[in-house]
């Protein structure tokens, strides 16, 4: 980010610019923009404890993590090294599983 660190309240448009380019950029704009709307949406409704909301939005949450942690340069090594695709997926994985849990406990659900 060229050595400046972005306030706190910057949007993620303004946090992802520096790091991305082109049509790279352009996908993580709108893909971030919809999953910030669809968490604070979730976020909400877990606010009103609306069964499933929450572990919903632990799923958008780890799945706009995973979004970060593929747009970086990270390695690690747990069982086997990891770039940062590998960790990508294994983020979206959780964060599917998340995703799918709550909307399991929302249908659950009996409405009146």
């Amino acid at each position: 980010m060229g050595g400046r660190i972005p306030p706190l309240n910057s949007s993620p448009t303004e946090l992802t610019s520096p790091l991305l380019e082109g049509e790279d950029l352009v996908f993580v704009r709108v893909e971030g923009t919809a999953l910030c709307w669809a968490l604070i949406s979730d976020l909400l409704l877990a606010r009103r404890r609306i069964p499933g909301s929450a572990a919903m939005a632990l799923g958008l949450l780890l799945s706009i993590v995973a979004g970060v942690l593929q747009a970086s340069s990270l390695h690690i090594s747990l069982i086997w090294p990891l770039d940062h695709n590998g960790l990508y997926h294994l983020g979206q994985l959780a964060g599917v599983m998340a995703l799918q849990a709550g909307l399991r406990d929302l249908l659950r659900t009996p409405t009146h």
